[in-house]
């Protein structure tokens, strides 16, 4: 590309921008009704025409001028299912352009993977004292997996019964049942000085690392777990003390 073209372009892109995107609540009544008509027809056209379009209305205090003031905004959300993760991306890009008009709407539509769902196999992780890098699941296998972390109070006592759990029953459950604590730690030295001081070696650890884990399986915060069958389907998914109790 030659030099002026370069400086063209950077020069559009500035001005593009610089140039404010009107709000939402700024616009006049027939405004609003076509951007509620574009959003829904892009809806209908995904099967999606029952995901509720709403206005909320609240007063924000400006501290600086000491008054109230009125904001409006579209919100737009929905959870689908994991089946569905190809329609939810599709329909957000073609949201896309029309968000973009305008400031103060707001669109969260994902598939989100739950109890019911298939697991997918977790990569970019690292296994304390191994050089695994994926959770992989084998047909036949159970597993209890604790997304957790050392600095996480509530995570400390479930990651306790984890360990007395095998320390019962981890004969029978040889070759049968996977315990597996995956911590959001930022290093995986924090996860190993804990895990020897706690003396709980016995509970595979691992390391999430790269992995978007935590955005893919909707985990929000810690301690989270997820029981996955043997057939690889997720049992339960959510905190440890409404888990099904594996003994």
């Amino acid at each position: 590309m030659r030099f002026n073209q370069i400086i063209k372009n950077l020069k559009q892109t500035t001005i593009k921008n610089k140039i404010k995107m009107p709000e939402f609540k700024s616009l006049s009544a027939e405004q609003k009704q076509e951007v509620f008509t574009k959003i829904g027809d892009v809806l209908k056209a995904n099967d999606l025409g029952s995901v509720p379009i709403a206005t909320v209305r609240e007063m924000v205090f400006n501290a600086s001028a000491k008054t109230f003031e009125d904001n409006t905004t579209v919100e737009i959300s929905k959870d689908l299912p994991a089946a569905d993760a190809e329609k939810a991306k599709k329909v957000t890009e073609e949201l896309k352009p029309i968000l973009e008009e305008n400031t103060g709407i707001n669109c969260s539509i994902v598939s989100k993977i739950g109890a019911g769902d298939p697991y997918s196999t977790i990569t970019n992780v690292k296994q304390m004292g191994g050089e695994g890098t994926e959770l992989k699941h084998t047909n036949g296998e159970v597993w209890l997996l604790d997304f957790w972390a050392t600095w996480c109070p509530p995570c400390q006592a479930p990651m306790q019964h984890n360990v007395d759990m095998l320390k019962t029953n981890g004969e029978a459950w040889k070759d049968k049942v996977r315990i597996i604590g995956l911590s959001i730690d930022q290093t995986m030295e924090a996860v190993e000085t804990h895990v020897k001081t706690k003396g709980w070696e016995s509970v595979e650890h691992w390391h999430r690392d790269k992995s978007d884990c935590s955005k893919v399986y909707s985990v929000n915060g810690v301690p989270h777990v997820m029981l996955i069958d043997k057939e690889g389907k997720i049992a339960y998914k959510g905190h440890p003390a409404s888990r099904p109790n594996l003994e």
